[in-house]
């Protein structure tokens, strides 16, 4: 069980470095860091919306990227950080 959660962390992290970088900064602060929206938005001065547009993108390109490339069954807690879009 350890061994299958660390490769489903080492997964994701592996998906989140495929980000371009603006939207891998805004991904782990907002999931990651746990910030508001509108805490990264005033942090690097952009619109709330733009962050939202950011995490939607981020998800979907993880959610394919994960689906690709897993090997295993993926715990429940990585599919609702990227279900959770706020």
């Amino acid at each position: 069980e350890t061994v299958l959660a660390k490769e489903n962390e080492t997964l994701l992290w592996q998906a989140i470095a495929t980000l371009p970088p603006q939207r891998q900064l805004i991904f782990k602060r907002c999931k990651i860091e746990g910030k508001s929206y509108q805490e990264v938005s005033k942090e690097l001065g952009i619109s709330t919306s733009t962050i939202n547009d950011h995490i939607v993108k981020a998800t979907r390109s993880l959610r394919d990227f994960i689906a690709a490339n897993h090997q295993s069954f993926l715990p429940l807690i990585i599919i609702s950080i990227l279900k959770d879009t706020r």
